[in-house]
């Protein structure tokens, strides 16, 4: 049996993709009572764990590496 590895880093930003995608589904469907926005905004802004998770998350996503 294999085994998985963890990756809490990459685990947040799956979760705010898919947070994300939910706010493009309610934009779409017109729907303003969505609780995706409430989400990102409380617990994916600069002050907290997943926010500063997320900051590194995309450094890591973005940043070119010399091999």
């Amino acid at each position: 049996m294999r085994k998985l590895k963890h990756s809490k880093i990459r685990n947040t930003g799956l979760l705010f993709e898919f947070l994300l995608r939910q706010i493009t589904s309610d934009v779409l469907n017109k729907d303003n009572n969505g609780e995706a926005v409430n989400i990102v905004k409380q617990k994916f802004n600069e002050n907290t764990e997943l926010g500063k998770e997320l900051a590194l998350y995309n450094i890591l996503i973005t940043k070119k590496f010399k091999q």
